[in-house]
């Protein structure tokens, strides 16, 4: 089977700018899915994507969070035959060779009944690696060290699942389901030499004692969903050591870099403070 009838592409989109089209839509050989989340879109992005043949777009009206796009995505995707899709939003450099190498990672392993997410390893807009694992001989590192850009999820595999957990909205949405896939006995992978760019908004590399430290300058939106949603993985699952650790350091790391780096730092933490207060409160959803 053709490759662009095994593999659809899901973009979820939130006020899509006018490079959209050149920086997201140029694979002529793939079939595309918008998920747009903007209220009220504008008119002439849904005339300008009628005109691609490859491109199928769904309209939620609002903004229903990326978990609830992803399974838009994914249960049109599952219904219309296809076996993968590629997760991806508006920030990440998808091509062709990327996804040939996904695929093809998958159809050449011997346990690929057992993979649920093959990703490429992101590197940002200031050529630096997203994450700091130790990859295998054969440059593969199973475990959560990736994020939902790029990500390719064998279908049948979201389904046993049960799909993205659209109640965090956004932020952590990747890792809840890459966990809840490895409890299920389950794979994540990220294979090293398969590299997308990814921009990272208002990246700037700070230094303290000596030692540089990525500040990404999140909005207090996006600290609210942080906090809440980090807060909520641990009480899911912070019996498994290896979560407890990571999302200990998290919010930690989170305060202290608001605290010595950001702007508006009453503000962020004021809204950290409401994401903990809602996550008590197990209210969930959009802020």
């Amino acid at each position: 089977m053709n490759l662009n009838k095994r593999v659809l592409i899901v973009i979820v989109s939130y006020y899509p700018n006018k490079s959209f089209f050149d920086h997201n839509l140029k694979l002529e050989k793939f079939n595309y899915l918008i998920v747009d989340n903007t209220p009220n879109l504008n008119s002439s992005f849904v005339e300008r994507i009628s005109q691609y043949e490859n491109v199928d777009l769904s309209l939620n009206g609002n903004n229903l969070g990326i978990a609830k796009g992803f399974n838009v995505g994914c249960d049109f995707a599952r219904k219309n035959g296809y076996q993968f899709v590629v997760t991806m939003d508006q920030d990440s450099f998808l091509n062709e060779d990327i996804i040939n190498d996904l695929v093809d990672f998958y159809d050449h392993n011997e346990d690929k009944k057992s993979l649920a997410v093959i990703s490429p390893r992101h590197i940002s807009n200031t050529n630096r690696a997203l994450n700091n694992v130790v990859y295998d001989a054969d440059g593969v590192y199973e475990g959560i060290a990736t994020m939902s850009s790029g990500n390719l999820l064998p279908l049948n595999i979201w389904n046993e699942i049960g799909g993205f957990d659209e109640k965090l909205f956004i932020d952590m949405v990747d890792t809840d389901y890459y966990i809840r896939a490895i409890m299920c006995g389950f794979k994540v992978i990220t294979l090293r030499d398969v590299e997308m760019g990814h921009v990272l908004g208002e990246l700037e590399e700070r230094h303290i004692l000596g030692r540089a430290v990525a500040v990404l300058g999140h909005n207090h939106i996006r600290k609210y969903y942080q906090i809440r949603n980090a807060c909520y993985i641990m009480a899911q699952y912070g019996k498994y050591n290896y979560v407890a650790m990571v999302f200990d350091k998290f919010m930690i790391k989170t305060l202290l870099k608001v605290i010595l780096f950001e702007k508006n730092k009453l503000k962020k933490m004021k809204y950290m403070l409401k994401g903990y207060i809602d996550f008590k409160r197990k209210r969930y959803g959009s802020i």
